[in-house]
């Protein structure tokens, strides 16, 4: 199942092939298997003043399968990518991806997202997963 089918209904039928056919079919929206597919949220959200009034963004990128081992260094199920929306209380003013644990916001994009000031500024980073797509959010305040 890809993520483009997710959210889609899948038609279950199940039957016994001898004798008397009997046949019953069930349709459900998925859960278990697109619930564990979902990438979790970055953890550690920090986000560090720069001289020039930009931030510097960081994360820890956490992964489902294969992230920690006791034989070595785990490897990422998925590549790393994620994506960085930068808020205004519910309005999304910037978003962005990067391929690294790390973004810088740069002083320019700041002041013209937040002419008024931030004070409901937020960052929100999540992970990208190649079996669901973007996964759950990891929020922090910007200011």
């Amino acid at each position: 199942m890809s993520f483009h089918e997710v959210s889609l209904p899948s038609r279950l039928a199940f039957g016994s092939t001898g004798g008397v056919e009997r046949r019953t079919e069930v349709v459900t929206l998925g859960s278990g298997f697109e619930r564990r597919s979902t990438p979790w949220a970055p953890a550690h959200v920090r986000i560090r003043l720069r001289a020039d009034g930009g931030r510097d963004l960081g994360w820890i990128a956490r992964s489902r399968l294969d992230g920690d081992r006791w034989d070595g260094p785990g490897t990422a199920a998925d590549p790393p990518r994620f994506r960085v929306r930068v808020l205004d209380g519910g309005i999304e003013r910037r978003a962005f991806e990067v391929a690294d644990v790390s973004a810088v916001y740069a002083a320019a994009d700041l002041a013209a997202d937040f002419p008024a000031g931030m004070d409901a500024g937020r960052v929100a980073v999540s992970q990208w997963g190649e079996r669901f797509g973007w996964g759950l959010e990891a929020i922090s305040p910007l200011n």
